[in-house]
């Protein structure tokens, strides 16, 4: 797959990791903030397509951020996946929210059969409603 994707984790491992099962699943292009501050930035200068996004954050939540993407018109549209340890019901509450409207949510530990699968089926979603 050739989607230029962006891996927002305040937790270094937890982006390393993910970066790791991106490239088993054939996604090259990948760029890394380990902030909600540095991930707008990368969004403002880069065309990136995906987004996998850590919830819990310092500062900026993955919230925060998402609702900051879904505000500005030239990224609103953008497909993200939040990734949470915390899969929970206010969380999922909050990505369903009509300011946020995350397009997909992965608990962590994740396996890479789960993320690739969630992927696909992201992106498949975003090209049919464009």
């Amino acid at each position: 797959m050739t989607i230029r994707t962006l891996v927002v984790d305040d937790s270094d491992y937890m982006r390393q990791m993910l970066v790791m099962m991106l490239k088993k699943i054939t996604i090259q292009e990948i760029f890394q903030a380990s902030s909600g501050a540095e991930a707008l930035q990368i969004l403002h200068t880069q065309p990136i397509e995906l987004v996998l996004l850590d919830c819990v954050m310092p500062k900026e939540d993955g919230f925060h951020v998402l609702k900051a993407i879904r505000a500005n018109p030239n990224t609103a549209k953008l497909p993200v996946i939040l990734v949470t340890g915390h899969a929970d019901g206010e969380i999922i509450a909050k990505a369903k929210h009509p300011d946020t409207r995350a397009d997909g949510i992965i608990a962590k530990p994740l396996s890479l059969a789960t993320l690739e699968a969630k992927i696909r089926s992201v992106m498949t979603a975003h090209s049919r409603s464009r």
